[in-house]
């Protein structure tokens, strides 16, 4: 069975479920052809992470090894469109992306010998001057979990 060609990914456009509630960050997991490279969306700033990778005996010798899902990120100051087009190249974008930093910080813990050992802590999410600290089990004013 061939396998689509890179190109087929300009034809795409992905749609967020709820095109009615703004959004102003978006992740998807996308399945891409051998040769595909680097997926941007156009007119966000985005990037593509590689998740998966194509094994010789389904992508031939020359796919062996390349992408076979990318984790495409992106993220703006303004609410993001319903609909996106991903793009093979990293130019037609616009705008590169600063890649976002993460860390877990303890905020704080027990010394006492002989008890219960806890700790409370967060995983700390960065991109350029901004930050947000979640964490496990904390609950929002509505009662909803923050994570």
């Amino acid at each position: 069975m061939p396998l689509p060609d890179p190109q087929m990914i300009e034809d795409l456009s992905l749609t967020r479920l709820s095109p009615d509630t703004p959004a102003h960050a978006a992740v998807v997991s996308l399945p891409v052809p051998p040769g595909a490279g680097e997926v941007v969306v156009e007119g966000v700033p985005s990037q593509s992470v590689p998740i998966a990778w194509w094994p010789q005996h389904l992508a031939g010798g020359e796919g062996r090894g390349q992408p076979r899902r990318l984790l495409v990120s992106m993220a703006g100051g303004e609410q993001l469109p319903a609909e996106v087009h991903p793009s093979l190249s990293a130019a037609s974008s616009g705008e590169s992306a600063a890649l976002p930093t993460w860390e877990t910080r303890v905020l704080e813990h027990n010394n006492y010998v002989g008890a219960i050992n806890w700790e409370t802590g967060e995983l700390v999410l960065r991109h350029g001057d901004r930050e947000i600290g979640l964490r496990p089990g904390l609950l929002r004013e509505d009662g909803e979990p923050m994570w």
